[in-house]
């Protein structure tokens, strides 16, 4: 047992009467024994608390500071305030609610005599313990002030097949042979013991148990803590909030196990994924789609349901932070769960209206118990450029959880490269994305304009195509929506470039409804336009092999004005080259531009 030392205050009113009670009264107009108009008192020492230092920093009735004004005020090993000293104890009056007093030392200690130990024993250094000799025990065996259970073991005395030596305390003399068992089926003690949980196999990952005497803690329902533990075969489980209770353990093959009102849920001990679980019986709860569906004091979240499939289900809140709310720990979030990865409290939704502000709706593939994995609903930062996230973080396109539509939001990105800087691969970006080609390429990004975009790029629309509410790809109702991103400056032939090659860039547009611009992207091979090329040849200069009416056959494609931005032996000529565009619900879809072709022969 420890005992604190309290600080008694007292309130201003109190120090103002006993100032006024030490000074003049309507005799002294100037009061408190003031010197009024010029008489010889002398001025106190205080009137509050404040006006007093740190040796001696209560204001006494008589004005002066002193160390106490009470036996709270003083310290466990000078217990007693007299005169606004701090002495020594000489009876149980200043130790009150702090212990007893010692008539040796004068100090409050925890037990003098063994009946101030509630059925223990008080040690020689004033302490209370269950016992200090073998007599004190039922079972006649007493280690390190621990009555213990079994027969007695060491490394040289070992158990009995079946049983395991078990080590209570620290500073323990010897261990006792106990008996395993399964916590979670009460099975495999003697009538009248109870299966406590005590630690997981290190190869199977389940439970192992002891069996144990009662203790007499609180039963299934009551509140737990701390102090006091549960009943042997109960657990205490926090379900936030400062709501806790003893539950029990229960078997997740047995039908029923838990009666009305509760389920056999899979527990932790830590939030670390993949850590042991035991199975006990906690309260249903209400399943949800959004914090809207819960009752006050709850949150909307990630639970285990029946053979550890994924729920989602009312909790009570466990941190203040909503659901896509900066965090460094799960106690932080409402939901008891921070998305390490994405450095972001989870919270459930179904629009971007459900997270915290400046969130979006999006999905998260997880599991729960190494149970099956699925997308759930989650909110995530959301952002508009790279300047919104973190410098470790990329703003990236997904797909919304209803799949209807994209957001923007900032990924985890081990790229370092914004917007318009040089890459060679897309693992150089914090986007993620990288136009490259036989020279460095840039970073590609979304942006709101072109001051979110570096180097020789500019914030050009961009579109994205979804699956729409049928949920598949290249049908009627697909969606294609419009974004920022950072791509190479508008062009119309290779001059325009300043080294790299003028090329037409898809926008993400549906092909059937608009024109690939033409704009600066890094060279992909030597050869320039006119020349002979093969599809999925990465040789042209622009990295696009195109036809012409001619029957040329396949020539590498090249932006132009005149017959001057071609190669010798080449003329430009309007609208004779078809290039690729992409696909939709029409077909294939091409576009024909104006480009470098051979000059017809003399």
């Amino acid at each position: 047992m420890e005992f604190a030392n309290t600080l008694r205050a007292l309130s201003a009113c109190t120090v103002l009467i006993a100032a006024v009670a030490c000074g003049g009264g309507a005799e002294d107009p100037a009061g408190a024994g003031g010197t009024g108009g010029g008489g010889g008192g002398v001025s106190p020492e205080c009137v509050v608390h404040d006006d007093c230092d740190g040796d001696r920093p209560l204001c006494g009735p008589g004005g002066s500071c002193v160390l106490c004004l009470g036996h709270l005020d003083c310290p466990l090993d000078a217990p007693s305030c007299l005169d606004g000293e701090c002495l020594l104890c000489g009876d149980e009056t200043s130790c009150e609610g702090r212990g007893h007093c010692d008539p040796v030392t004068g100090a409050c200690v925890e037990c003098v005599l063994d009946h101030d130990c509630d059925g223990g024993r008080c040690t020689a250094g004033r302490r209370c313990v269950e016992c200090i000799v073998g007599s004190d025990c039922e079972s006649g065996i007493c280690n390190a002030n621990v009555c213990a259970q079994g027969d007695a073991c060491n490394d040289e005395v070992p158990c009995d097949e079946g049983l395991v030596c078990v080590t209570w305390s620290q500073g323990a003399l010897f261990g006792t042979c106990e008996t395993l068992c399964d916590p979670e089926t009460q099975t495999g003690c003697e009538d009248g013991r109870h299966c406590q949980l005590v630690t997981f196999d290190s190869v199977t990952f389940g439970p192992v148990g002891l069996c144990m005497e009662p203790n007499g803690g609180p039963h299934e329902g009551e509140p737990c803590g701390e102090d006091p533990i549960c009943e042997a075969n109960l657990i205490c489980v926090s379900y936030g909030a400062d709501v806790d209770e003893c539950v029990r353990y229960c078997d997740p093959e047995a039908e029923d196990t838990c009666g009305e009102g509760r389920t056999c849920e899979a527990v932790r001990f830590s939030n670390v994924p993949n850590t042991p679980a035991i199975h006990v019986c906690t309260k249903e709860r209400a399943l949800c789609e959004t914090d809207a569906d819960c009752a006050a004091g709850e949150t909307c979240a990630v639970v285990a349901g029946p053979g550890d499939e994924i729920e989602l289900a009312c909790v009570p809140r466990i941190g203040a932070k909503k659901g896509g709310e900066r965090c460094a720990a799960n106690g932080e979030c409402a939901t008891g769960y921070c998305i390490q990865e994405y450095g972001v409290c989870y919270g459930t939704c179904l629009t971007g209206d459900d997270c915290a502000p400046g969130g979006a709706c999006a999905s998260l593939f997880v599991s729960v118990n190494d149970g099956p994995a699925r997308y759930v609903p989650a909110c995530m930062r959301s952002c508009g450029a790279e300047r919104d996230c973190l410098p470790s973080e990329g703003c990236g396109v997904v797909l919304s959880y209803s799949r209807e539509a994209y957001v923007s939001v900032c990924n985890p990105s081990q790229g370092t490269a914004s917007a318009g800087e040089a890459c060679t691969s897309f693992s150089d970006c914090r986007s993620l994305g990288c136009v490259d080609g036989v020279e460095d390429g840039y970073c590609t990004a979304i942006c709101r304009n072109n001051g979110d975009c570096g180097g020789s790029t500019v914030c050009a629309p961009t579109w994205r195509q979804g699956p729409g509410p049928d949920g598949s790809y290249y049908t009627d109702d697909d969606t294609f929506q419009p974004f920022g991103m950072c791509r190479g400056l508008p062009c119309r032939s290779d001059g325009d470039c300043d080294g790299w090659a003028c090329v037409p860039e898809s926008d993400g547009n549906k092909p059937s409804e608009g024109q690939m611009p033409l704009r600066c992207a890094p060279p992909s091979g030597p050869r320039r336009g006119g020349e002979a090329c093969s599809f999925g040849d990465d040789g042209c200069r622009s990295g696009v092999c195109g036809t012409t009416p001619f029957g040329d056959g396949s020539l590498c494609f090249e932006a132009c004005t005149a017959a001057a931005d071609c190669a010798d032996g080449m003329i430009c000529e309007a609208a004779t080259m078809r290039v690729y565009h992409g696909f939709d619900e029409t077909g294939i879809v091409y576009e024909d531009f104006t480009a470098c072709v051979p000059a017809p022969p003399l």
